[in-house]
């Protein structure tokens, strides 16, 4: 439970929020609904040829296919994450997300203007990993493999190690 109680001496009760809980909560929350719920082609749009402003109903189609849930946790698990310590359950969630969703998570990004979210995401996703024991900021290229080669900012990324070898060095 995120909410808590504590006990003042003569000052009844004070309730907070423990905030390493809610982050806790929140992260695993967002990157569950992010592997159930992201899809190929998630707004069912006729091409992907067209920008998004060439596409007259879009609005409309992020709408009705990208709740407003969904699209806090495309924007905001990382920041989430930024919060805790390395574990090895959000570990996986985060490996399944890039072997499998990656790139829906782009277009998500991209559909909602903010795709400029995504350089922040890598970047605290970095140094989570390296918060992790026996996880340097070097492994991050494992991440980048199974980002499908995908560019970020320009930067072309390297194929690196497997996912079972970064779980080896743990």
């Amino acid at each position: 439970m995120v909410l808590k109680e504590k006990k003042k001496k003569g000052k009844g009760n004070v309730f907070y929020v423990d905030l390493r809980v809610a982050h806790h909560q929140l992260a695993h929350s967002c990157l569950s609904l992010v592997l159930d719920s992201l899809q190929f082609n998630i707004c069912k749009l006729e091409s992907s040829y067209l920008a998004n402003k060439d596409v007259e109903d879009l609005e409309v189609r992020i709408v009705r296919h990208l709740p407003p849930a969904l699209s806090y946790a495309c924007r905001f698990w990382h920041y989430h994450l930024g919060h805790l310590d390395f574990e090895t359950d959000l570990f996986g969630k985060l490996q399944t997300f890039f072997e499998k969703k990656f790139l829906f998570w782009l277009e998500a990004l991209s559909l909602t203007s903010d795709m400029g979210l995504a350089s922040p995401a890598f970047l605290s996703l970095s140094e989570w990993l390296a918060s992790g024991q026996g996880v340097s900021v070097e492994m991050w290229c494992v991440v980048c493999a199974h980002a499908r080669n995908t560019s970020v900012s320009g930067t072309d990324l390297v194929a690196c190690p497997s996912w079972d070898a970064l779980v080896a060095c743990r």
